[in-house]
């Protein structure tokens, strides 16, 4: 069960799975398709020029204590923007390892 401001998402145990992968060239990109947001993981590498290495990950308590995005500190933007709980499990995020930055967002 998870509370997300006034709604009550039932969700199975077995949907709520942590994953996290280091992509350190083009041939390991594959791994993006575990996530439901793959499309735009790999846009967004793309986008970026493909400045290897990323991490690609759903472990939102991690990445929001570590990461940046549009200049403003991960943890900050999900509180600010609101992102719902449900969102931060399900939908990964893109940061390359070097500045930190995510690429994509979460909305």
């Amino acid at each position: 069960m998870i509370k997300d401001f006034a709604i009550i998402y039932l969700l199975y145990k077995d949907s709520i799975q942590i994953k996290s992968f280091i992509i350190n060239n083009p041939d390991e990109l594959y791994l993006v398709e575990e996530f439901i947001n793959d499309r735009d993981l790999l846009h967004k590498i793309r986008e970026d020029k493909e400045n290897y290495p990323y991490i690609i990950t759903n472990d939102f308590e991690h990445y929001k204590m570590v990461t940046n995005y549009k200049n403003k500190k991960m943890n900050r933007y999900l509180i600010d923007q609101k992102i719902s709980y449900k969102n931060r499990i399900y939908k990964a995020v893109v940061y390359n390892i070097k500045n930190l930055k995510v690429l994509n967002s979460i909305n």
